[in-house]
């Protein structure tokens, strides 16, 4: 019984992963991958800027800029 459940269990996780694997390879879960990867780099250079409010207030713009084209074309939040 007990050794159902962990078969069961070990071919649920390759199923998972097997399937991410295919997702991701897809165009559109590389235009994703692509476009979280540019979100998260903003964000890092939004943290790690030094210079005036001014200029890191059209860093942090250009951030959401991002985030709204991104809902906009795969209609979730990243």
């Amino acid at each position: 019984m007990i050794g159902k459940i962990v078969i069961g269990l070990v071919v649920a996780v390759v199923l998972f992963l097997g399937f991410g694997a295919i997702v991701g390879n897809t165009p559109e879960g590389k235009a994703k991958a692509r476009a979280r990867d540019a979100i998260d780099l903003c964000h890092r250079e939004e943290s790690s800027y030094t210079g005036s409010a001014g200029a890191k207030g059209i860093i942090s713009g250009a951030c959401r800029k991002l985030e709204d084209d991104f809902r906009k074309q795969f209609g979730y939040a990243p």
